[in-house]
């Protein structure tokens, strides 16, 4: 049986709060308190010893960084994720900076969100800053989506490009795209994505 995981949630809209503690109950992850502000997350958090904390990056008191700093000062085995509607080099390197465990887009479903979750539970997500989610593909050209598969499965870029009938500086293009818009380094752990995508 697959273990449970605690999580405190961190949103300043109600029906968000309700949406996805609904949303992850069947996902093996049970929100035991919710709250709306930083200062109220450490609180409780550190009351409550969660598993992992679950945080809204523009809460109204503008406090969610600070607060991630605290919590895990005070508990470094807790995970914090945070959510945000904003993808880019600013927020990743405050998300970072913070030392968070990883930060996934507000639009992911509920299995990306509890997938993400639970990578990041087991400390798959630990070194990353971004928790990739399946919805990131929808960023990929549908020239592009055929890459994945073929990397995942050992390719090298000579031999995708005769499979798909490209160059191989095409293929070398397509692939620099394909890192920067799922934020991953290089080929393993573009590899280690589609496969727990795709598994």
């Amino acid at each position: 049986m697959q273990t449970r995981i605690r999580a405190l949630l961190v949103d300043d809209h109600e029906v968000m709060q309700i949406g996805i503690s609904h949303a992850l109950r069947a996902h093996h992850i049970d929100v035991i308190d919710a709250c709306a502000s930083g200062g109220e997350a450490v609180r409780l958090a550190l009351l409550y010893k969660p598993d992992l904390v679950l945080m809204e990056t523009t809460l109204a008191d503008g406090s969610p960084f600070d607060a991630c700093r605290k919590i895990l000062a005070g508990a470094r085995d807790m995970r914090v994720i945070f959510l945000t509607s904003l993808d880019c080099p600013e927020m990743r390197n405050r998300c970072h900076a913070a030392g968070s465990h990883g930060y996934l887009l507000k639009n992911a479903g509920a299995q990306e969100l509890a997938n993400a979750i639970h990578a990041v539970h087991r400390g798959a997500g630990a070194a990353l800053k971004k928790v990739p989610a399946a919805s990131s593909y929808r960023l990929l050209s549908p020239q592009e989506s055929k890459l994945p598969p073929l990397v995942a499965d050992g390719k090298t870029n000579k031999e995708i490009a005769e499979i798909l009938g490209l160059s191989d500086k095409t293929v070398k293009n397509y692939l620099s795209n394909i890192y920067l818009k799922l934020q991953v380094s290089g080929r393993s752990q573009l590899a280690a994505l589609y496969a727990r995508h795709s598994g």
